[in-house]
């Protein structure tokens, strides 16, 4: 996770608020109350295996999303 986004109030370098603000900013509590947690940027579709099937968990969990 960028650090720069939390000093700097969860903006980008243009103003504009960070992409899924609100979910980062839970992250970020739940990361401080474990032991040291390492945030690695990793490049969609690029056959890493691990992202592959993170991005199969989350497609086939919006499936079960319901709007109301």
């Amino acid at each position: 996770m960028d650090k720069k986004w939390k000093k700097n109030n969860w903006k980008v370098a243009t103003g504009a608020d960070v992409k899924n603000k609100e979910d980062l900013i839970k992250l970020d509590k739940m990361r401080n109350k474990m032991a040291d947690v390492d945030w690695v940027h990793v490049r969609g579709h690029q056959g890493d295996k691990g992202n592959e099937e993170a991005d199969k968990l989350a497609r086939t969990g919006s499936l079960l999303y319901i709007k109301h």
